[in-house]
């Protein structure tokens, strides 16, 4: 059987735990560069789904990982194929979480030309639609009909469907009815439908509405009548 194959397909390069140690090892030791094939780019829990199969390679003299299309505007530095790949994922994580969010116009020359070689092997339209929306919102708690926080009316005038399931903070379930509070929401991109709620904290009053407390604001949460799980007309 050959000694070890010189191309690795991995779903993540930051994910070294897919490659067998003996497959590793072989590679660092024998090879002058070693090759993989990418299907995705993965770092923490931000995932970058690719058009196609890339190909990279760890040049070991150099200490650098290479990947096509993207180098040598983001090379990975590092002693070993795991170091430089980490340090190459962090790279264009940090360098894509930067320019998707602006506008052409908004872009330098140079950024221009990064984020077209990007746009080219990732698919930008899937990593936004799978990737949740992430906002801070102020709002008051209610307990509806029941005796348990079920809904949050937000800053926005839009009452909310909350189930205590959504919350990660377990306090939730003792908020008392009228209490402001400051969360972290999570949001499916497409609908605006509420996923979670990571972050969940009291708060004195809403952030530069607290007048609204005394003219009716929070009554008006208190006494609302039963409400569908989402309206966003």
């Amino acid at each position: 059987m050959p000694f070890a194959p010189e191309s690795t397909q991995i779903v993540a390069i930051a994910d070294w735990n897919l490659f067998n140690q003996e497959s590793r090892l072989s590679q660092s030791s024998i090879f002058e560069s070693s090759r993989y094939e990418l299907s995705e780019i993965v770092y923490g829990f931000a995932k970058y789904p690719l058009k196609r199969l890339l190909h990279a390679t760890y040049m070991r003299a150099r200490e650098e990982f290479l990947v096509e299309g993207l180098s040598p505007e983001v090379v990975g530095h590092g002693k070993s194929a795991e170091e430089a790949s980490e340090d190459f994922c962090l790279k264009f994580h940090s360098i894509f979480q930067q320019l998707v969010f602006k506008r052409p116009f908004e872009m330098s020359p140079e950024e221009s030309v990064i984020w077209n070689k990007v746009k080219d092997i990732v698919d930008v339209t899937v990593y936004r639609n799978r990737t949740p929306l992430v906002v801070e919102q102020y709002g008051v708690v209610s307990h509806g009909q029941r005796s348990v926080p079920c809904q949050i009316k937000w800053d926005n005038g839009f009452t909310e469907a909350v189930d205590v399931r959504q919350v990660e903070n377990a306090d939730y379930v003792r908020f008392v009815p009228g209490q402001p509070v400051k969360a972290i929401v999570r949001r499916n991109p497409m609908t605006r439908e509420l996923i979670d709620i990571p972050y969940l904290q009291k708060v004195a009053s809403l952030p530069s509405e607290s007048d609204l407390v005394t003219s009716g604001f929070v009554e008006q949460v208190l006494n609302a009548e039963p409400f569908p799980d989402a309206n966003w007309d």
